[in-house]
């Protein structure tokens, strides 16, 4: 079933949106994006800037958050303005796409991502920042990052923390993947 008759886009905006709006457009857009997320939209069209959100996806399937306009700009550059919000957590899901979102700052103990048991995932241009527990922490996935930046992960509290943690089975590619100013290791694959 799709959310609406736009083939199951909804649109948010922070500055604005309103949770009781539909979200059917843009000037009708949610304004958060976890409402959009809790709707059943497939696509997820949000406009650029902060979002005060830890997101929270299970169980869906086939499910695209993105910008509503993407800027023109050279593949090889990571400074471009973002959807930035605190932190995700995705559990049991296929077929995942997130383009341009920056997870920063997600509070004390708790990674920037935390994605579990999911398959066919695609970070396209995201960011993993101040995560004291960790950068983009991955259990069970398969999935590939693309252009995906982690930085200044870990404290003293937590020694192990890493900017690509890759744990369980699955299968991952990292393309032109940074990771710097990490507690522990950039990347670390178990």
């Amino acid at each position: 079933a799709t959310y609406n008759d736009e083939g199951g886009i909804a649109y948010v905006s922070g500055s604005d949106g309103n949770d009781q709006n539909d979200g059917y457009s843009s000037t009708s857009a949610f304004k958060t994006i976890q409402k959009a997320i809790d709707s059943g939209a497939e696509t997820i069209l949000v406009a650029r800037g902060s979002y005060s959100e830890r997101l929270s996806i299970s169980n869906k399937n086939g499910i695209k958050i993105m910008p509503m306009v993407t800027p023109s700009f050279s593949r090889s550059s990571f400074d471009v303005p973002m959807i930035i919000v605190n932190e995700v957590a995705v559990a049991n899901c296929r077929n995942v796409y997130f383009k341009d979102v920056h997870a920063n700052n997600p509070g004390a103990n708790v990674g920037s991502w935390n994605v579990y048991n999911t398959s066919e995932i695609v970070f396209d241009h995201c960011w993993a920042s101040n995560g004291p527990a960790g950068g983009f922490v991955c259990v069970n996935v398969d999935g590939k990052f693309i252009l995906c930046k982690a930085w200044d992960i870990g404290d003293s509290q937590h020694p192990t923390a890493d900017g690509f943690n890759l744990h369980g089975y699955g299968v991952t590619e990292l393309i032109d993947c940074v990771a710097h100013d990490i507690v522990d290791d950039g990347i670390s694959h178990h």
